[in-house]
Order: structure tokens, then sequence, then C-alpha cells
């Protein structure tokens, strides 16, 4: 199963117009503790009020940011996982298109970094520091809209390693047209 990329994106965080990136504030999965991740990136950390986590993430950047539709998006991410990654841990998304709900699914964390060729996250992915650099194409068909995006992960045993939220604008490609 190949990953989409806005999905493979989540997941490189959670594992170790234009394209924005700002904390969420209502719906299901509303968070009032989040905060921002160090290296300039605009996507958020939420859960942190709930006590240490599984996955310290240090530090995400994009690049570029914003990203460009049929362009390639690098993701470097910096972090510290404190249990392992084996066969089993997973991570819960959700993603909403406005209000309407286009995609809830849970996705095995070794399967997705099998099928995407993630270099360095092979489970089992051991404690420790790890640093990810890996490159995904943004589709050009990407719709214009804000998508809300909110992502928890686990590991096998049920120690939530992280908690990512964030909303995705893409801009009109160029200016609207009202015909009279």
């Amino acid at each position: 199963m190949r990953l989409p990329p806005l999905l493979l994106l989540v997941y490189c965080c959670v594992a170790h117009g234009s394209l924005l990136f700002a904390g969420r504030d209502s719906g299901p999965h509303a968070v009032t503790d989040s905060v921002e991740i160090p290296g300039g990136s605009p996507l958020q950390l939420c859960d942190t009020a709930s006590g240490p986590l599984g996955l310290t993430i240090e530090s995400l950047e994009l690049d570029p940011t914003p990203a460009k539709r049929a362009a390639n998006l690098t993701i470097t991410a910096r972090g510290v996982l404190h249990v392992a990654v084996t066969q089993g841990s997973y991570v819960d998304v959700e993603v909403r298109l406005g209000l309407i709900r286009i995609l809830t699914q849970r996705f095995d964390l070794c399967d997705v970094s099998r099928d995407n060729n993630i270099e360095g996250l092979q489970c089992p992915v051991s404690k420790g520091p790890h640093t990810l650099v890996h490159t995904v194409q943004v589709p050009a068909e990407v719709p214009a809209g804000r998508y809300s995006v909110f992502a928890r992960a686990y590991s096998a045993a049920g120690t939530q390693l992280t908690c990512l939220t964030g909303d995705i604008v893409f801009q009109q490609r160029g200016p609207a047209v009202i015909d009279h």
C-alpha cells in the first residue's frame, strides 16, 4: 500500500496554493495543549499535558515552505524514541476537508515505512536518537481547501508515541473568476 503524500508527511513526523499548518481549535479532536515543534515547523504537537510521550520530536523542517503542488517536499525530522517501534505499532489518522471527514484510518507504522521505502526506518526501530530525511511529491491535483489533520501514534504495547495536529490550507491556483 502506497501512502498518499499528505499522510506520508504525517507518518514521517510521527515515526521519528500553499501549504500552511496551524493548531486545531475545534472539532472532535480539539486540543488546548498544543506546542510548536522546533525547527521552524508550523506543525504542532498535541497531548503535551498528558505526560511524557514515547517520542520526543526535537525539530521538523519542511523544504520548501510553503509547499507547492506538483513539486517535491523534503521533510527533515529529528527526535528521540523512548520506546521501540515494532510490528503492531500504529497511527490513527483523521483528515477533514472543512467539516467533511475524508479519511479516518489506522495505519501500521511498520507496514507504512516498508511500503513507502523510508530509509532508516524499517522495523524494528530501536530506542534512541533518529534523523529522517524523506522527499515526497505533492500531487498537482490537490483541491483547494482547508484540510484538518489529527494523528496519534502508539507502540505495539499501547504507549502513546506522539500526537500531531494541524490545518493544511491549499490556496486556489489563481484568482477566482466570476462570469456574468
